[in-house]
């Protein structure tokens, strides 16, 4: 019963809702969320919709993968990344180990930063194509 109130108060409560007021059903949901937070049966109901949100974001990245075909420009990008990211490790272990940090906890936190993450990488290829669009636009 709880993942089921859960989610009619998300999709009905604060998506619905909004909606119909011809606001963004995404501000709903989230509004309703930051509403039940302090509710004692907050942390519960969390547990309780975590698989779901799992099931969700692994959905978004298949819906993603699934939407373009790869191409050559996406290939070389990709090992560019690939070459780019022992620099990347090696800047933050400088960064970190300069505040006098351990060596151990120095290592421990490079490597925790050093992937990177695929929200950075949606970020990076909106980016790329916005700039392309921009540059289309500036010639004209």
């Amino acid at each position: 019963m709880l993942v089921l109130s859960g989610i009619f108060f998300a999709l009905v409560m604060g998506a619905g809702l909004f909606e119909l007021v011809g606001m963004k059903p995404d501000l709903g949901a989230l509004i309703l969320g930051m509403l039940l937070a302090s509710h004692r049966k907050a942390s519960e109901l969390s547990k309780s919709l975590f698989n779901l949100k799992e099931l969700f974001l692994v959905c978004f990245f298949l819906n993603i993968g699934l939407a373009d075909e790869p191409t050559m420009q996406g290939f070389i990008l990709g090992v560019l990344l690939l070459l780019l990211l022992p620099l990347k490790g090696i800047l933050y272990f400088v960064v970190i180990n300069a505040f006098k940090f351990r060596v151990r906890t120095c290592l421990l936190t490079t490597l925790t930063l050093f992937n990177f993450s695929e929200f950075g990488l949606i970020v990076g290829g909106l980016a790329t194509s916005l700039a392309g669009s921009l540059a289309i636009y500036w010639w004209h």
